[in-house]
């Protein structure tokens, strides 16, 4: 039989885990259908891809975070789940270990972007996916204008792709890239949160 006080606790943290895996879904259906490829709207809207774009990888972060002072997302429901579904969670975090690292990174310095001694948001660096958009942009748009691509500003790019996760701020195409495997983790995450319902369901009722 399950004690009352974990019973109590199993619910609270899989209902704080199933709304915000239903929140991170519509923003990202939200984001691909009504930003993504929409120019006027992100005219109207200023850092509108930006802002949904942040706002997720916060809810994103809530989720997965293994920091001690998170009390709500799958961390704390490895700590009171039985070992099969530990052993699912300790699996997932495996999986995404690089893209999760990313995320708290992302949601670190978001939080603290003002503190400009230690770590600013606007120290990290970008993806090789960006650098070379921006890149590309940049030929685009010098093309048949007789003038060439100025090589110092793409120098100066190439010096700013990032060599490591937690060092890589996400850009709106890097974040796009990474929409299906938002989904695919929150997949996962409603598989084995259903699997633990059904075990704390059995356990509280034998």
């Amino acid at each position: 039989m399950v004690k009352i006080e974990s019973y109590k606790k199993f619910w609270n943290i899989v209902f704080v885990i199933d709304d915000l895996s239903r929140a991170i879904l519509k923003k990202l259906t939200d984001y691909e259908a009504k930003i993504k490829n929409n120019p006027s709207i992100k005219k109207d809207l200023r850092d509108i891809d930006f802002i949904y774009m942040h706002s997720t990888l916060l809810d994103l972060a809530k989720l997965v975070s293994q920091a001690g002072n998170d009390r709500s997302g799958l961390n704390e429901l490895k700590k009171i789940s039985p070992k099969k579904i530990k052993a699912k969670i300790e699996a997932f975090y495996m999986n995404h270990r690089e893209i999760v690292v990313k995320i708290m990174s992302n949601r670190n310095r978001i939080v603290a972007h003002v503190d400009i001694d230690k770590n600013p948001y606007f120290n990290m660096k970008f993806s090789g996916a960006e650098i070379n958009k921006v890149i590309t942009d940049h030929r685009e748009s010098v093309e048949g204008t007789g003038m060439k691509p100025d090589l110092a500003f793409i120098a100066a790019l190439k010096s700013l792709k990032s060599t490591t996760q937690n060092e890589e701020r996400y850009s709106p195409s890097d974040f796009e890239v990474d929409i299906d495997t938002f989904r695919k983790m929150i997949q996962e995450v409603s598989s084995f949160v259903t699997d633990a319902k059904r075990l704390f369901y059995s356990q509280a009722n034998t």
